[in-house]
């Protein structure tokens, strides 16, 4: 009979066999070789597949490596950002505290500096009133009761001293001069205490004084005196010019 075997290199060819032992020899024998055919090709399909594997581990050993060094790079960048953000943060709220201390700190200087004014204002005011006060004890209150007790003085005297014929009103002018004599040296002094002293150059008091003492006082004696020098020496020189007899 013909055999027809279509899955081996020969299933184009018609085989006429005798007998079956043959056939099935024949049908083993191409059986085996087709196995060993399709295992030879599952070993290599298994050794592509493992290869395919192996570089999948690899890749998705290397893929889970750069996964978690991207969520490490992540992570640090994520704490980099908030340190960041606080670090601001704290700048930001360092600036404002220093604009606040900043602003304290000239308000306390202005409230400083008007205490120290004020303070000073103070003392000028206390210093002024002082300078005044002793200036007024000096020139004022101390020469009026020199000048009182002088002329009481005096006048105790001149009931013994000054003859009994002298009249009244010379008395009196007598007294009346004595007592005078210490207002008028105050006055006279009173320019030179003030020129030292800013409270009371401008004080009307003292500018009062001063005037008495150089206008009402100082140019009249030195006119007096002067009108007495001159007098003196005019009649030197006509006894000079003039032989007595």
């Amino acid at each position: 009979f013909h055999l027809n075997l279509p899955f081996s290199k020969y299933s184009t060819e018609i085989v006429q066999v005798h007998s079956n032992d043959e056939v099935f020899k024949l049908v083993r024998d191409e059986l085996l070789m087709e196995h060993r055919n399709a295992v030879e090709q599952l070993e290599s399909a298994h050794g592509t597949i493992q290869q395919v594997q192996a570089t999948l581990s690899v890749e998705r050993v290397g893929r889970e490596r750069s996964d978690a060094q991207r969520e490490q790079v992540a992570t640090a960048l994520k704490e980099a950002e908030q340190k960041a953000a606080t670090a601001e943060e704290k700048v930001q709220n360092t600036v404002q505290e220093l604009k606040i201390l900043q602003a304290q700190r000239v308000i306390e200087g202005e409230e400083a500096k008007n205490k120290l004014e004020v303070q000073a204002n103070n003392i000028h005011t206390v210093q002024m009133q002082l300078d005044r006060q002793q200036y007024a004890l000096l020139f004022v209150v101390l020469p009026v009761a020199i000048g009182l007790f002088c002329a009481s003085l005096a006048y105790f005297l001149a009931v013994d001293l000054l003859p009994l014929p002298a009249r009244s009103w010379q008395r009196w002018t007598f007294l009346v001069g004595v007592g005078l004599v210490p207002l008028v040296i105050a006055c006279l002094l009173s320019s030179r205490y003030t020129s030292k002293r800013k409270n009371l150059s401008d004080w009307w008091l003292g500018r009062f004084i001063g005037y008495v003492g150089k206008k009402g006082i100082l140019a009249p004696l030195l006119f007096t005196a002067s009108a007495i020098y001159q007098g003196g020496a005019w009649d030197w020189f006509k006894s000079l010019l003039v032989p007595s007899s």
